[in-house]
């Protein structure tokens, strides 16, 4: 019983954060505006990114900054998941093909 519990803690935990993704519409609208300080501004306004990109000065506004701020975001998000978790949880998970991939990704995308 206890696996399930934990199992629909951590479910729920992602359906809400699931809930604050960009939505298809918002993608076409993104795709449609002009510039990148269009896109910055967007995102700042209209999502769940505004917290992570206000770390961003007007000067650093650029491609590069904006795409690290959200890989940077994604990564927090999944550490969110990964302390809600049980101990234990985390090796069982590990050993699924998806979490790899998302591992490598986040190992790919890292400054370091």
């Amino acid at each position: 019983m206890g696996n399930l519990l934990a199992y629909s803690g951590i479910a729920t935990k992602i359906r809400a954060m699931e809930a604050k993704l960009l939505r298809p519409e918002q993608f076409v609208e993104i795709a449609n505006l002009g510039s990148v300080p269009e896109i910055a501004e967007y995102l700042r306004k209209n999502t769940a990114y505004a917290g992570a990109l206000e770390t961003l000065t007007e000067e650093q506004i650029h491609r590069g900054n904006i795409e690290k701020v959200l890989t940077q975001s994604l990564y927090h998000d999944y550490t969110k998941i990964y302390r809600f978790s049980e101990p234990g949880d985390y090796e069982r998970a590990d050993q699924r093909p998806e979490n790899r991939k998302i591992r490598c990704r986040f190992r790919l995308q890292s400054p370091g």
